[in-house]
């Protein structure tokens, strides 16, 4: 994929626009959390709240689409 330093990417490398996707409603992930519940009702959220005690790893962007 081309650099974003300022300019639009390169058209030929991105997938056509879908109009036809429609929004469409679902379920939500678990059906039985609700407001108030927190992060532990889950596995997965167990997991993602161990992870942010890890620390959240970041970079640059701009550095890691430069070739």
């Amino acid at each position: 994929m081309g650099s974003i330093s300022g300019a639009s990417p390169d058209t030929r490398e991105l997938a056509p626009f879908a109009q036809t996707h429609p929004f469409k409603l679902t379920e939500p992930p678990n059906v039985d959390w609700k407001v108030g519940d927190g992060l532990s009702k889950t596995p997965l959220g167990r997991d993602w709240k161990t992870d942010e005690e890890l620390g959240w790893k970041t970079w640059d962007m701009a550095q890691a689409l430069t070739p």
